[in-house]
């Protein structure tokens, strides 16, 4: 968990929230409302944020990951 909260911290706060809603199971329209954005904008937001955690943790070593 230190490493996925670490690696998070590190992604830029315009795709974290994001990333951190939709991880804790929140709908996209849910994050949408949340950040102010359109549905569409906040399914880019999570699947680029999403993209880059992944590529963030397995560059740290904390392994492959399924898509």
């Amino acid at each position: 968990m230190d490493g996925l909260a670490r690696c998070l911290a590190e992604i830029p706060e315009r795709r974290r929230l994001p990333i951190t809603l939709h991880l804790q199971g929140f709908s996209l329209q849910e994050i949408a409302d949340a950040v102010g954005v359109s549905a569409e904008a906040a399914r880019k937001l999570v699947s680029r944020g999403m993209d880059e955690l992944k590529t963030r943790l397995r560059d740290c070593g904390h392994g492959e990951f399924d898509e």
